[in-house]
């Protein structure tokens, strides 16, 4: 199979690699939030960091609808925090939604 059509094909359900980095995500964001004491209850911390991280897992079958989520989320956490965040949960989720491949700034074009 051409490499180009297999990289354009969208899988029926998530692979192994999108699973294992969203629980990781979700590792890091859960560490994040128990141990530093950031805007909002612990509930809502957790929340949170299922709300950035679980969803990277379906990036390939709903980009849209992950990025739409990740955005709420991050809103919404914004608007109702009453203190700095000292956090970075969103970051690697948002680096993440790039996709497979490199960003188009850095993909070189022969023509």
């Amino acid at each position: 199979m051409d490499p180009f059509v297999r990289l354009a094909r969208v899988p029926d359900r998530p692979p192994r690699v999108d699973i294992l980095l969203a629980a990781g995500l979700l590792v890091w964001a859960l560490l994040e939030a128990f141990v530093d004491p950031g805007p909002g209850p612990l509930a809502g911390r957790i929340a949170f960091a299922v709300a950035i991280s679980v969803p990277l897992a379906f990036r390939r079958q709903a980009p849209g609808i992950v990025v739409v989520v990740l955005s709420v989320a991050t809103l919404a956490r914004a608007l109702a925090a009453t203190v700095a965040e000292h956090g970075t949960g969103p970051f690697p989720g948002a680096a993440l939604l790039e996709g497979p491949g490199r960003p188009a700034e850095l993909t070189v074009n022969p023509l």
